[in-house]
């Protein structure tokens, strides 16, 4: 198979990742890294250089784990607890598991959660409301830094193929 095919081919993978950023459950910053740490490698990182594959690992990374440190900074900066930040957290997962329709399922765990936790450390439940505020925001808010990063790494692998 040509360089050229291989760079359709994975540019249009980048892209179909890029639009299924929106589910929250896939991983779609690794998925993008992979396909293009694959055609890099497939080419000896001869038109995706190192450099390039660098770059968009830190994205992936970033996008990533965005649900571990995007809770942590938005709830304590708008007045939540860090059981809230925990709570959204395993709420998310273990709404996705018990509601498996994507987006729903993951945002009404991250804020059941959120609430519960808060509720434990703070010992009041209508106090705990607010958690509920906060984790929707966050929710939204790492959709938002998945789409970005995978998108973020599809403007990396072009450029990279437009420079190579």
């Amino acid at each position: 198979m040509t360089d050229t095919v291989s760079a359709v081919i994975a540019s249009l993978a980048l892209i179909a990742v890029t639009f299924l950023s929106i589910v929250p459950i896939l991983p779609t910053p690794i998925m993008a890294w992979v396909i293009a740490f694959a055609f890099a490698w497939a080419t000896d990182f001869q038109v995706v250089s190192l450099l390039s594959i660098g770059i968009i690992t830190v994205i992936a990374l970033a996008a990533t784990l965005n649900d571990f440190w995007l809770p942590l900074i938005g709830i304590k900066t708008e007045g939540g607890s860090c059981g809230a930040a925990v709570g959204t957290m395993i709420g998310g997962v273990v709404g996705t598991m018990i509601i498996p329709i994507p987006i729903i399922g993951t945002l009404i765990g991250s804020v059941v959660g959120a609430v519960l936790f808060d509720a434990i450390g703070r010992r009041n439940l209508q106090q705990s409301s607010g958690a509920a505020v906060y984790a929707t925001k966050n929710f939204v808010y790492g959709i938002v830094v998945r789409i970005i990063g995978t998108a973020l790494i599809t403007a990396v692998f072009f450029g990279a193929l437009l420079i190579g």
